[in-house]
């Protein structure tokens, strides 16, 4: 998955985000609320490394 590119390239979303403790993918474009953590119950997740960018089609 293509991650850390700048710019952004088209037809991709970001910034997704891999939680090191829950081990998801989350969307962090909705900050502050980026979902809640598996292993944090009540909290948020905790982004560990790249900012993945997803790409995205229309049909």
């Amino acid at each position: 998955m293509p991650h850390d590119i700048v710019p952004q390239p088209p037809n991709t979303q970001s910034p997704w985000r891999f939680c090191r403790l829950c081990s998801a993918m989350y969307y962090q474009g909705y900050y502050p609320d980026e979902g809640r953590c598996a292993a944090r119950p009540g909290l948020g997740h905790d982004a560990a490394g790249h900012v993945f960018q997803v790409p995205v089609y229309s049909y």
